[in-house]
């Protein structure tokens, strides 16, 4: 188990749950990865493009060309590259939460909420105010059957997994918050017709 995965564990151990970044959110917001071996033949770039489209490099290097092995120039490259994520996602969950507003990679990882809109991560677009949306609640009691089943007929396998893993998500909250797992319920100004406010 690397460091990030214990240090991860023991926050989790020791109930550490307000706001923060784990090693699967740093994970979450890389998209592609990309590595250059310099004229020298002694130092090896990594860089890794983000959600975002933001790109951030690191580098590994030895005195003598006779030890460059491009296994581990890789390896110590990316691990470089992938540790400078750390504090400008940092950044952006303290600005979140500054704000007051928004959903943290912790909550979301496809939307966001940016001056009143919901907004696509990878793409920056915003869901039209006429397209109807519905939210589905961890603590709804039937969310995790109502997810299961749109995987089910889900035909894009990538799709598939990104829902798999938010039914796995919703199922450690609802066995950790076992006290605010409900039947769902809705205010008669959602249905349709009523006026809102």
């Amino acid at each position: 188990m690397n460091d990030e995965k214990v240090i991860e564990q023991k926050l989790q151990d020791k109930g550490l749950n307000a706001p923060r970044l784990s090693p699967d959110d740093i994970d979450a917001v890389i998209v592609a990865e990309s590595f250059t071996v310099l004229p020298s033949g002694k130092c090896m770039i990594c860089e890794l493009t983000l959600v975002n489209g933001f790109t951030v490099r690191g580098e590994s290097a030895c005195v003598s060309v006779n030890n460059f092995n491009e296994e581990i120039g890789r390896e110590i490259s990316r691990k470089n590259a992938r540790d400078k994520i750390w504090g400008f996602e940092g950044y952006l969950l303290q600005q979140r939460l500054h704000e007051g507003h928004g959903l943290s990679l912790i909550q979301e990882r496809k939307y966001t909420v940016q001056s009143g809109k919901i907004i696509n991560r990878a793409t920056g677009k915003a869901i039209p105010d006429d397209e109807p949306i519905m939210i589905f609640r961890a603590k709804d009691e039937k969310s995790c059957a109502a997810l299961f089943s749109y995987m089910a007929v889900c035909k894009d396998e990538i799709h598939q997994a990104v829902i798999n893993g938010r039914i796995n998500d919703f199922k450690e909250f609802q066995q950790n918050n076992f006290g605010l797992v409900r039947e769902p319920d809705s205010d008669p100004s959602c249905l349709p017709g009523a006026k809102q406010a």
